[in-house]
Order: structure tokens, then C-alpha cells, then sequence
């Protein structure tokens, strides 16, 4: 027979609901699903630069940090947080290092 006395006992305030995990899976999707055309994006901008394409780069990179900022609005409404935060900047956050070394 083994002995309970010694066993820890369950955190309870770590424990995480059905709803909680189902959030959290739905942010990975979201983050995993905008990280493709994001990167697609920036591959093309990269693509119309050599082409002489300037414009259509600047574009193309502008489109992929609008999509960054509207994946974390959406991950931030799955999780019932208010839009109104300074933290969505950082959804430009890739296009802006991708930009910073395609365009210099």
C-alpha cells in the first residue's frame, strides 16, 4: 500500500478550465495560420524589390503588417481583452525587421 501523506498537493490556482485551453489553442491557430501570409508576403515584397519594383514592395510589406496587427486583435478578442491597447503595435513588429533588412 502507498502511502497519500507524502504526495504534494494539486495546485489549484495553475489548474486551466476546458474554455481556458480551448482559448489558447484557438491564439496558436491564429498565430500559426496569419505567420503564412505574413511570411508570403514579405518573400513577395523581397521579390518586387529586385524586380524594380519599389512601390509594390512597400506595399506588399504594408499588407503584411496590417494582417500582424489584425492576428493579434483577434487573438486578443478570443481572450476577451479590450482592442484598445498599445500592444497591438506589435504586430507590425515582423514587417518592421523584414523591411528594415530587405529595404537597406
Amino acid at each position: 500500500m502507498t502511502s497519500t501523506e507524502g504526495s504534494p498537493k494539486p495546485n489549484r490556482r495553475n489548474d486551466m478550465t476546458t474554455e481556458q485551453v480551448q482559448r489558447w489553442v484557438i491564439s496558436l491557430l491564429v498565430f500559426a495560420i496569419s505567420a503564412f501570409p505574413i511570411g508570403g508576403l514579405i518573400a513577395a515584397s523581397y521579390a518586387e524589390l529586385h524586380n524594380d519594383r519599389r512601390g509594390a514592395a512597400i506595399g506588399l510589406m504594408i499588407m503584411a503588417g496590417v494582417i500582424g496587427v489584425l492576428a493579434l486583435s483577434a487573438i486578443r478578442i478570443v481572450h476577451k481583452r479590450s482592442l484598445a491597447t498599445p500592444l497591438l503595435v506589435l504586430g507590425v513588429v515582423p514587417a518592421s525587421i523584414a523591411a528594415y533588412f530587405i529595404f537597406r
